[in-house]
């Protein structure tokens, strides 16, 4: 069943730690709603590349570039949109029609998709205590250590539950919230 918000404007921003479902769980959506999607992480990868560098060593200028040009993209959007990173929570916080949806997940769980993600993957970071160390470093280089995050719309655990399930959910929060605006 597509999903459509015609008349109104709304962003769902999925973010969480590495390896819960964020990606997953937007092409999923994306692809049921017909809605486009933005994967923040993907633009850090492609960055990279095109500067011939690690994901991880991307500079923080072109971080702040993505972050930019995300609230834009937000701000602008139009119907329903879906965007997915780790620090949309931050990123995404003061804008009123965002949805923050965050994804959780046991460490067991996220440590076997990080192994089995990592294993085609070319990264300096081996394991997921090293993806959370930095990650946590860079939100710290990026927003300092007294940011404020927004709080969640909605928080999901994706421990075992399939992006599929997920969906109705998170349908209905939205249908009920914009039948009432």
């Amino acid at each position: 069943m597509l999903v459509r918000f015609s008349k109104s404007r709304v962003v769902l921003a999925i973010y969480g730690q590495s390896c819960v479902g964020k990606s997953t769980l937007a092409e999923e959506l994306g692809k049921r709603w017909a809605s486009p999607v933005r994967h923040c992480g993907n633009l850090v990868k492609t960055y990279a590349r095109a500067a011939g560098i690690q994901a991880e060593l991307l500079p923080l200028g072109s971080h702040r570039k993505i972050d930019t040009e995300t609230r834009r993209i937000a701000q602008q959007s139009k119907g329903l949109l879906i965007i997915e990173g780790i620090y949309l929570d931050i990123v995404l916080r003061d804008m009123p029609h965002v949805r923050l949806l965050q994804l959780i997940c046991a460490d067991r769980t996220r440590e076997l998709r990080f192994h089995e993600r990592s294993a085609a993957a070319s990264s300096l970071i081996s394991t997921l205590r090293q993806r959370d160390a930095e990650t946590a470093g860079l939100r710290r280089n990026l927003y300092g250590s007294e940011e404020i995050a927004a709080p969640a719309w909605m928080v999901l655990d994706t421990t075992t539950i399939a992006a599929a399930e997920m969906e109705s959910p998170i349908r209905a929060r939205l249908e009920r919230e914009l039948c009432d605006d």
